[in-house]
């Protein structure tokens, strides 16, 4: 089969110049954009191979997801007309589909269209696989034809992020714990090693409570309280100037929920105790910034596995503030941190944060995820 000079970019528009300038180093600065397709999707012309990417790496920042054109098929208004070019393509392998429409307006939604292709092609012999298959094939509708296509870089994200988190049956607290999720898959990151964690910046609670799931003693620090009902927690205990309000006092058996206030004695040792115990899943909260006299009570916990930001400000803020706090990492630990670009120029305050991070931190990643909006994802591990 001769190999396609045919490519279509999956972006977020409101980063399409620092995924422009991406794709030039990927793909060569000889490629070409023909094409936007419904604001998501860049349809490219390029000659040279996309540039070898080490496994479990994040390839590109502002790139979501590259996919190679194998065939194009004129749309006439019949779906199946696409079944023999899928079959040239599996060739044998077992396959799975993934249908997206990009500029098709049509009565049927894409999983419906999935749904009818994939039948067709095993009734006539292949092997569809959806959880492990030896080959995903890309079906792209636009309103001239049928792209065929297959991933050329290794993201583990679906190009249709709404319907992966639908199959996947995972449950968010919301749209900021899928972006945690994203990073964990994304980076490879071994989030079951993570015993205790520190989230900055944490209200109302998606990171946290992402980190809760997986077993881990959370202190979180926000100023904002948070409706603790709704987080995993095994036990809570929340350390605040005054009392909870009533509200967030009742919402919780007793057991499970202890109010406090800075001024008590006995706060260090409840929450050290909390840290210490075996029960893992416990949630501690410090009502107040991060940069507060009160958080000054995180020196006598002892160092952390993980260090979390998303917090809404500047991102060379977000750095310095996981700098001043990065004594309470253990060597080798996590670092994620949510880079805000509200105000342009986003490759370099991405930059200008990383390189702020690098007084303490060290081996970066960053990638523009699914469920970000105008921001990106920082990884990094503590020196």
């Amino acid at each position: 089969m001769v190999k396609s000079s045919g490519y279509v970019a999956f972006i977020d528009h409101r980063f399409l110049r620092e995924a422009i300038g991406e794709l030039k180093r990927v793909l060569g600065d000889g490629c070409e954009i023909k094409a936007m397709l419904e604001e998501q999707a860049l349809l490219i012309e390029a000659q040279a191979e996309p540039q070898p990417v080490p496994h479990g790496s994040a390839p590109t920042e502002f790139v979501d997801s590259l996919l190679r054109i194998r065939s194009e098929v004129p749309f006439t208004g019949d779906y199946l007309a696409a079944v023999k070019p899928l079959l040239e393509l599996i060739d044998g392998s077992s396959f799975a589909l993934e249908v997206k429409k990009l500029g098709l307006h049509s009565g049927e939604t894409a999983k419906s269209i999935e749904v009818i292709l994939g039948r067709s092609l095993e009734g006539m012999g292949a092997s569809a696989d959806l959880h492990n298959p030896e080959l995903t094939i890309y079906v792209l509708l636009t309103g001239t034809g049928i792209l065929l296509c297959t991933s050329e870089l290794d993201v583990k994200l679906a190009i249709d992020r709404f319907r992966a988190v639908a199959r996947s049956r995972y449950a968010p607290l919301n749209r900021s714990e899928l972006k945690l999720m994203e990073a964990v898959e994304l980076f490879g990151i071994d989030i079951g090693s993570v015993r205790r964690c520190l989230d900055i910046g944490a209200a109302p609670g998606g990171w946290s409570n992402f980190m809760l799931k997986h077993g881990a003693t959370v202190v979180s620090v926000d100023a904002a309280f948070m409706d603790y009902a709704d987080l995993e927690s095994s036990s809570t205990i929340v350390v605040a100037d005054k009392p909870l309000p009533l509200a967030l006092a009742q919402s919780l058996p007793n057991a499970k929920l202890r109010s406090m206030t800075f001024g008590e004695a006995s706060v260090p040792g409840v929450i050290e105790s909390a840290l210490a115990g075996p029960e893992r899943g416990s949630l501690v909260h410090l009502v107040c910034k991060a940069q507060s006299a009160q958080a000054q009570l995180l020196s006598v916990l002892g160092q952390f596995d993980a260090i979390l930001c998303d917090m809404n400000c500047a991102p060379e803020e977000a750095a310095r503030t996981l700098c001043a706090m990065s004594g309470l990492v253990r060597r080798g630990g996590v670092a994620i941190m949510t880079a805000k670009l509200f105000n342009g120029a986003a490759q370099a305050r991405a930059d200008s944060s990383m390189n702020i991070l690098g007084s303490d931190y060290t081996g970066f990643a960053a990638k523009k995820l699914p469920h970000n909006r105008k921001e990106i994802t920082i990884l990094a591990f503590k020196k």
